[in-house]
């Protein structure tokens, strides 16, 4: 069994004590384990993971190992808000990051994360303030919402689950794609949306780790935004495993069908940077275009025509986008070339299909 991250920073602590928290001073890895009561093997196995992570490096033959600055510095951040309260601390941050899923736009109740792991509103508070004040977290309401800083995020994948951060293609700043276009809330008009869903969602959760199954999820999400987002749509509605993207305007229906598309082509990509699940996504996605009312509140959307692109969706064959007539009909010539005639998904509905460049 491999080590548990509660073991690799009760190895580390101790490497710090031994050393004063020096650099290069070596210290006996044999007698940190002995000082734990561990077997020989829980110590190497400690050990290597700890120099795989850069927190430590072997100093010599026989055992030795030394402190790097890397691990002097997680060290002294963890003993800076006091050791005796550290593990509680750590454990809210964490249960903050996982109601989060990893994001720093979310809004978590502080109060309920810290009442998941046991504490009362006054250790909550304690917990707080250490928190705010070492920039994990930022206070977002008077009533104890909090957020994760980019610092938080971080510290949480790097030092508390071990999630080794990779470049993120699918996380780029809002600032570099065009602004949302507002969408009308008065009369009815045409727009164009499409319907996207993970295939086998419920088994590829269950079969992996939930740090690894939340960090895929939410990664896809944002993947997907981002593609509506640089085609001028926006993600009114999202459940977990999928959702609605909706398009208005000029050229609405061609917008629609290139975010659809550029989701499936990032999908190869996305699987083998950002997705740590045993399994790589595969999607469905369908377009459609209709006439209705937009409500105040677009994530309450109800029309038939969204039912219509939804059962579409649920028939599409996986890492595929499928079109509707009403789709097809509007796009470029360039842009209908890479599609093929499917038949009928649905009644009196014809489709063509696009099954990726490079998926």
């Amino acid at each position: 069994m491999p080590p548990t991250n509660d073991e690799l920073l009760m190895f580390l602590r101790c490497v710090y004590q031994e050393t004063d928290g020096r650099l290069q001073t070596p210290v006996s890895m044999w007698n940190v384990g002995e000082t734990l009561d561990w077997e020989k093997q829980k110590t190497i196995a400690v050990q290597e993971r700890l120099t795989s992570r850069g927190y430590v490096e072997p100093s010599a033959l026989g055992g030795s190992i030394v402190l790097t600055k890397r691990g002097v510095d997680l060290c002294e951040q963890l003993l800076s808000i006091g050791p005796e309260r550290e593990e509680i601390r750590m454990a809210v941050l964490r249960r903050i990051y996982e109601m989060a899923d990893g994001s720093t736009r979310i809004i978590v109740p502080l109060f309920e994360a810290a009442s998941d792991i046991g504490l009362d509103r006054e250790q909550a508070s304690d917990v707080f303030h250490h928190l705010t004040e070492g920039y994990f977290i930022e206070a977002k309401s008077i009533g104890g919402g909090v957020s994760l800083t980019t610092y938080g995020v971080d510290f949480v994948e790097q030092h508390l689950i071990g999630v080794e951060l990779i470049e993120d293609a699918v996380r780029p700043s809002q600032a570099e794609y065009p602004p949302q276009m507002e969408l009308p809330h008065t009369g009815e008009r045409r727009y164009s949306f499409f319907s996207v869903d993970i295939c086998d969602h419920s088994r590829l959760v269950k079969t992996s780790r939930r740090a690894d199954a939340g960090r895929a999820l939410n990664g896809f999400r944002k993947l997907v935004e981002a593609k509506v987002t640089a085609h001028f749509g926006q993600v009114p509605k999202w459940a977990g495993d999928g959702g609605i993207a909706l398009f208005h305007g000029e050229n609405s229906e061609t917008r629609a069908a290139e975010a659809a598309m550029a989701v499936l082509n990032n999908m190869r990509s996305f699987n083998e940077r950002q997705n740590k699940m045993e399994e790589p996504i595969e999607v469905r996605i369908a377009v459609h275009t209709g006439f209705f009312e937009l409500p105040e509140d677009p994530g309450n959307l109800h029309d038939e025509s969204i039912n219509t692109v939804v059962e579409l969706e649920g028939r599409t064959p996986q890492d595929c986008v499928c079109v509707t007539q009403d789709v097809y009909k509007e796009l470029p010539a360039d842009l209908k070339s890479a599609f093929h005639e499917s038949g009928e998904r649905a009644e009196g509905v014809r489709t063509w299909d696009y099954s990726g460049k490079g998926v």
